[in-house]
């Protein structure tokens, strides 16, 4: 009897320890590297992306690969819908700029290689490959859409009291042995998966969150921001027409240390030395922004590009370029509603960014930004361009 009032405690404390504990630290590459995280789920029909397109930038879609035909179904379980991803795909306006986290029902075996190759051929045809993430639990099959170029994310099981301790560790080496771009589960399972997997990317879905406290909810399990989601503190980051630099002080603080400034104003460039006296002299600059050489990593777009003449904007866009490395990105925020004619604030519309930059740049993203500033609130949009090859 005693020995049972002994080992209870001892059982309570190692499973609180086990919940507790971090087994795996690794991250993997980004998909959806973007500050807003809440997309639509289950969506079957694709009138509703059109109708959806000003709330969501992503959508997570079902499909069953029908062998016989060597098609997609858009489809849940025992629902008809009576639509190929092609026909789907083939209906939705501007599609370059949407995300697709599609969940492949139906991965096995005797499908796998028919539709990597129908997948491929779609995505050739939309030229959509780098908008999808294919998920399903099959991680070995699944890893073969990897090794043609797709995202892919591993669908893990629900958390279970007991089940999880004895499964966590065969999931912990998956992940090692295939590295998917993320792993996916029920918004339940969020809390137990993110203190086993910390910096791992995750999806997670719900069907009964529909209200807007719920949507609330849903954007505090990803209340990072972008700066706080980088994990190399080595990366090169230029913030032109700084202004007062407080982005600066803040990466600086975070311990990035590979961080630049321009400003064509002194006094700029003096008040932040005043404020972060560690701040290297030579990483600061006094110079017009298109007098300016280098290359980086990261350029941070804050009040700049408002600030500048507007016939100049395809001159800032190509002097963006020839700063950035290959694969560098351009990240920020623009107005979303036209300011001043006649002086700063310049502002403008999603399509005139997108026609300035889409020549030199891939548009990732450009959405209502969900986290301005009061006196900015529904003004603007945050983006994230990727530097074309």
């Amino acid at each position: 009897m005693k020995l049972k009032y002994i080992l209870f405690p001892l059982l309570l404390v190692f499973y609180f320890i086990f919940y507790q504990l971090n087994i795996f630290d690794v991250s993997s590459d980004v998909f959806y590297d973007n500050s807003n995280k809440l997309w639509a789920h289950r969506i079957l029909d694709p009138q509703k992306v059109n109708d959806l397109k000003e709330e969501f930038i992503g959508y997570e879609i079902d499909v069953f690969f029908n062998n016989d035909k060597n098609i997609f179904d858009v489809r849940h379980h025992g629902v008809t819908n009576d639509i190929d991803l092609v026909t789907f795909l083939n209906e939705i306006e501007n599609l370059h700029l949407i995300k697709f986290w599609i969940d492949f029902k139906n991965l096995n075996s005797s499908n796998v290689e028919s539709a990597i190759f129908t997948l491929d051929k779609i995505a050739l045809e939309f030229d959509v490959k780098s908008n999808i993430i294919i998920e399903s639990k099959n991680i070995n099959l699944l890893s073969a859409f990897k090794s043609k170029g797709f995202f892919i994310s591993y669908w893990l099981p629900s958390f279970h009291v007991f089940k999880s301790v004895f499964n966590i560790l065969n999931i912990r080496d998956d992940l090692r042995k295939y590295k998917p771009n993320a792993i996916s589960m029920p918004y339940s399972s969020v809390l137990f998966y993110s203190k086993k997997f910390p910096n791992y990317p995750l999806h997670c879905w719900t069907n009964e969150m529909t209200s807007d406290l719920d949507k609330i909810k849903i954007k505090k399990l990803s209340k990072k921001e972008y700066i706080d989601q980088i994990t190399d503190l080595n990366i090169k980051i230029l913030i032109p027409g700084c202004g007062n630099a407080y982005e600066a002080e803040y990466l600086f603080n975070k311990g990035f240390k590979n961080v630049f400034i321009v400003d064509y104003s002194q006094i700029a460039i003096s008040n932040l030395i005043k404020r972060i006296p560690d701040f290297p002299i030579f990483n600061a600059v006094c110079d017009d922004f298109f007098n300016i050489s280098g290359q980086y990593d990261l350029i941070l777009e804050q009040t700049f590009f408002c600030a500048i003449d507007p016939k100049l904007r395809n001159n800032y866009a190509k002097q963006i370029s020839s700063l950035l490395k290959e694969n560098g990105k351009l990240v920020g925020l623009f107005f979303s509603v036209p300011m001043f004619s006649d002086h700063p604030p310049f502002g403008g519309s999603k399509q005139e960014y997108i026609e300035c930059f889409s020549k030199l740049f891939s548009i990732n993203t450009i959405e209502k930004c969900y986290n301005s500033i009061k006196s900015r609130n529904n003004k603007e949009l945050f983006f994230i361009f990727n530097k074309k090859e």
